[in-house]
């Protein structure tokens, strides 16, 4: 994004068709690639006139393709001097959707948009682990006060449940999170530090995006599984031992449910772990109580958030919790992380009880790349800001939650 190139997201599990669709309606002139897909990107060479560059790194590269390693070895190791001037108005990002309603749908982000809205996915984890500090299990101190820098007296400490939830303090400590996020001081209090092991794919966001955020915001450590598909959690759990990883990142009960069940199976050193997030497929109550168990100081983060916004709203669970309930969002009216509901039929906010439509005001993307109408469709102006309709039905609580139905 700095030299004004956009990067843009490619599944390898896609067939044939699929890969060349995005590919096709990206624009993608280059490539890069593990050398054991090359033969898969190869055999569509002829139809993709406008790919110009192929990149692949692995012992076994094609003589039809650039080796990575070689090719970074003919160039210093120092900032390029551009011939051209890179601003904001030139879009930063191309990220595809799940394509879960049809072909992939392409995303486009500006620089700003795309970096504060990462830092929002930080702030919006932090924010419900913050309010529940002091009714976390004592297990936890430890690990959080290697965190968030905090001795773990001080967070333990009614004292600063309270001050910490003051109307007041509470406004001003999302304005101090997201301006420290990026800056010199957050990467002293983590950078290095705070190790992270993202299990879900990285080409799907809620791995590539939170792990950008954390990389970004914190300069945190991003620990990779090696192995490839099937997903192998025996691994997992020895490369937590093995690198005494801090925060997981994974998708749901697909991840979770194998995770514990090794876990109960058998016995691995997780004293290190404080953190485990999970978005993008449900994370069922029965499952977070059976890893509560499992590692009493854990923390779980079970978030919602969708390709089209920079958000995580998240919902806090500890081995402290006598229910667990599924997740629910909380609708909030100001600042840069808003939520409403719609009632479809009346173009108004939805009353308690009444079913209506998640929309999100805060960071999204500028649009659906190339396509005009769903864009126009899916960002909708009321009252004078800009909307993102989400598209997932629920109705609203009395306490202000929106409860899913679909």
């Amino acid at each position: 994004s700095k030299i004004g190139a956009v990067p843009v997201n490619l599944n390898p599990r896609y067939v044939p068709a699929e890969i060349k669709y995005v590919l096709e309606d990206s624009d993608s002139i280059a490539i890069a690639l593990e050398s054991e897909e090359a033969d898969r990107i190869i055999g569509l060479r002829k139809e993709l006139p406008k790919l110009l560059h192929y990149i692949a790194w692995g012992e076994k590269t094609p003589r039809e393709m650039l080796n990575y390693e070689s090719l970074i070895s003919q160039y210093p190791a120092i900032k390029p001097d551009l011939k051209w001037k890179v601003t904001n108005e030139d879009f930063a990002f191309l990220f595809y959707t799940g394509g879960t309603t049809g072909y992939p749908k392409g995303t486009v982000w500006d620089g700003e948009r795309r970096v504060r809205g990462l830092d929002m996915i930080l702030v919006s984890a932090m924010e419900p682990l913050i309010k529940r500090l002091a009714d976390l299990p004592e297990e936890s101190y430890p690990g959080l006060s290697d965190v968030l820098p905090i001795p773990a007296w001080v967070i333990k400490s009614g004292f600063l449940r309270w001050f910490l939830n003051l109307p007041l303090i509470y406004s001003l400590n999302r304005k101090v999170l997201m301006s420290l996020l990026g800056s010199s001081i957050s990467y002293r209090i983590s950078g290095g530090k705070v190790r992270v092991l993202p299990a879900a794919p990285l080409f799907h966001g809620a791995a590539y995006e939170a792990n950008l955020s954390l990389l970004g915001s914190g300069g945190c450590t991003s620990i990779y599984l090696t192995s490839r598909h099937p997903f192998n959690p025996g691994e997992l759990w020895e490369t937590v031992e093995r690198k005494k990883v801090n925060t997981l990142l994974i998708v749901g009960d697909a991840f979770a449910i194998p995770m514990v069940e090794e876990l109960e199976r058998k016995r691995y050193d997780t004293s290190s772990l404080v953190t485990m997030a999970s978005s993008g497929v449900t994370l069922s109550s029965e499952v977070k109580k059976r890893f509560h168990k499992r590692i009493p100081q854990l923390v779980i983060l079970d978030e919602m958030g969708t390709t089209e916004v920079s958000a995580a709203f998240s919902q806090v669970t500890a081995s402290t919790d006598g229910e667990i309930p599924m997740l629910k969002i909380k609708l909030v009216n100001k600042g840069p992380n808003v939520c409403r509901v719609i009632n479809p039929d009346t173009g108004r906010d939805a009353m308690p009880g009444e079913r209506g439509e998640l929309v999100y005001g805060g960071y999204t993307a500028l649009g659906y790349w190339k396509d005009p109408e769903r864009t126009e469709r899916s960002w909708r102006v009321i009252d004078g800001k800009r909307w993102f309709f989400v598209g997932d039905e629920g109705t609203v609580d009395e306490e202000g939650y929106f409860n899913f139905i679909g």
